[in-house]
């Protein structure tokens, strides 16, 4: 009786802590691969994996011994602990888990915020840093695998929610003004990657931070700090194409949206100089209809439609 209680107790030990195991493990590599924030979570990833192991050798070299001969009866008690050891690690993992997912979402809802603060700010932009993170994402999947592999994704598509951010810091009647801008209100337009580097440094976005400073910079280095193209960060220049598309795909108080082909066209003019040319290259070649998937409605609300007919909105040639 004795030997088939500590059979099933080694055999239900042994499948929890595999499944534990298995939780654990795809944690990881879901943390691995998603995000950037959480690393001192799963330094020490090869001690927790290391320590799964020994319970599930314990089992195994439990189930032999059992089947090999008559145990003492204190090789049942260390068998409970054992057994009760891995219920408690495979609840440790899937709570874990829950609140990993939980943080994911309220990371989320933390960058919503943000955004909406800033569209608040700019109401003839809503949408557009959303579009460009939608933008970014698709493209991110269309490129090579050794683009893929330097750099986060999910840092990434953080980063393009980000990358206006600084524009809280902008004066009202500078974001929305209809005309053109005279020089001091360009100035002050342009300190908005400056502000979004200093809004993002001491939080837990700060290694988005430069990519935001640099969303603006150019590959012939006349962009807003003077940067050369080699010193721009590689999503810093993914992000400056997606926002390049999602400018001129849109309308703008000043000026309408342009069609895809006429879009395409002014990346590749801009390839070398303002963009980084092998990118654009790469983007070029995304599907239109996957990008019209991605895109908002690119008809005009009533307000747009009403300034285009004023010719309020001057279109690009």
């Amino acid at each position: 009786m004795i030997q088939y209680i500590n059979l099933t107790l080694i055999i239900i030990g042994f499948f929890t802590t595999l499944y534990a195991t298995y939780i654990y493990i795809k944690l990881v590599k879901s943390l691995t691969k998603e995000s950037y924030q959480f690393r001192e979570i799963y330094r020490e990833q090869r001690i927790v994996i290391a320590f799964l192991f020994i319970f599930l050798i314990g089992f195994v070299v439990g189930f032999i011994d059992v089947m090999a001969r008559d145990v003492d009866p204190i090789f049942t008690f260390i068998l409970v602990i054992f057994f009760l050891g891995s219920l408690f690690l495979l609840l440790i993992f899937k709570s874990y888990d829950s609140l990993i997912n939980i943080l994911f979402q309220k990371n989320t809802e933390i960058l919503k915020t943000i955004v909406n603060m800033i569209e608040f700010k700019d109401k003839y932009t809503k949408g557009h840093s959303e579009h460009v993170r939608d933008i970014v994402s698709l493209f991110y999947d269309n490129l090579p695998e050794d683009y893929q592999g330097r750099i986060n994704r999910r840092q990434l598509l953080d980063a393009a929610l980000l990358h206006d951010c600084g524009k809280i810091g902008v004066r009202d009647e500078v974001l929305n003004k209809l005309g053109k801008l005279d020089h001091d209100e360009w100035e002050n337009i342009k300190t908005h990657a400056t502000n979004g580097k200093i809004l993002l440094s001491t939080t837990c976005f700060r290694e988005l931070s430069d990519w935001v400073l640099c969303h603006h910079e150019r590959m012939d280095g006349n962009g807003y700090h003077g940067r050369p193209g080699n010193e721009i960060p590689l999503a810093a220049r993914i992000i400056a194409i997606a926002d390049t598309y999602s400018a001129l795909c849109t309308n703008r108080v000043y000026r309408a949206r342009v069609a895809h082909d006429q879009a395409v066209r002014i990346l590749q003019e801009a390839a070398g100089t303002q963009l980084d040319h092998e990118l654009v290259r790469l983007f070029v070649q995304i599907d239109p209809d996957e990008l019209e998937q991605v895109s908002p409605a690119l008809l005009t609300d009533h307000n747009d439609r009403s300034r285009i007919r004023r010719g309020r909105l001057n279109r690009l040639p």
